[in-house]
């Protein structure tokens, strides 16, 4: 799967299931994206979330994605940047089997 299918793929699903870790406690919980930058993929949260304060704590996270048929694509960065004054989110999404 090359990126723009990645990136339509994405755009049908249109959520997906993002897991963050403080170390001890793991939180999935589903979210939708904003938008793509080239191919990064923007997500946007509340500065307070659990979310946030997990991806301070620890900068590794998956964000999953499924349709009904059960095809998927995981997304995981080692390294997630994230604009804590906005909660902002980015993912580099790497073209992968679906």
């Amino acid at each position: 799967m090359n990126i723009e299918e990645v990136k339509q793929f994405i755009k049908q699903v249109r959520w997906g299931f993002l897991a963050t870790t403080d170390g001890q406690k793991v939180g999935v919980r589903p979210m939708g994206g904003l938008a793509w930058k080239d191919n990064e993929f923007l997500c946007a949260t509340f500065a307070s979330s659990d979310k946030v304060s997990q991806l301070g704590k620890v900068p590794h996270a998956e964000y999953c994605f499924c349709d009904s048929a059960g095809r998927h694509i995981c997304c995981d960065k080692n390294d997630t940047r994230h604009d804590s004054s906005y909660g902002n989110h980015r993912y580099e999404i790497l073209a992968g089997g679906a």
